[in-house]
């Protein structure tokens, strides 16, 4: 195995394209490639995420909706009504 920090890692797991992590852990396989990541604080992460998310001045994309509706663990359907939307309407959005 093959310890590597200086590269950046897209944090891809979250659902979101553009979240790369800077300075941690990574372990990478010589013979088969295989990479594990260590995340220590992962619970602070994701809030870190979605504060950035909702202090954004440009508005949400679907993927983004879908990462803080997951993270405040609410149904799809729970998250329309809270929008007063239709389900049908907030599933295209998201």
């Amino acid at each position: 195995m093959t310890v590597i920090k200086s590269e950046a890692y897209r944090y891809s797991e979250c659902g979101l394209d553009n979240v790369f992590l800077y300075g941690i852990t990574q372990s990478r396989c010589t013979e088969c490639g295989e990479e594990v990541v260590t995340i220590p604080n992962i619970k602070g992460l994701h809030l870190a995420i979605g504060r950035s998310l909702v202090c954004k001045e440009e508005m949400l994309t679907g993927n983004e909706a879908r990462f803080l509706r997951k993270e405040l663990r609410m149904k799809s359907k729970d998250t329309a009504a809270a929008l007063s939307m239709k389900p049908e309407t907030y599933s295209r959005w998201e």
